[in-house]
């Protein structure tokens, strides 16, 4: 499930908001189809006191499941 910062973006420009995402596809699945790595790496926290630190990626094929509620 996306948290909360996730965006829709049109043009390349943010336009605002958009509810938290569902998804069931395999991260490795959708690593197949970056067609864009950003040259900035952001840290993002994650569970249990570790942290990664990541670029932006585009992501051509994506499936998303359903949506939440907040």
């Amino acid at each position: 499930m996306t948290r909360d910062g996730t965006f829709l973006i049109e043009r390349g420009e943010i336009v605002g908001p958009v509810m938290n995402f569902r998804f069931t596809q395999s991260i490795i699945d959708a690593l197949t189809s970056v067609s864009l790595v950003g040259r900035h790496a952001e840290l993002a926290s994650e569970f249990f006191f570790s942290s990664s630190r990541v670029p932006a990626l585009k992501i051509e094929e994506f499936h998303f499941s359903g949506r939440s509620d907040h």
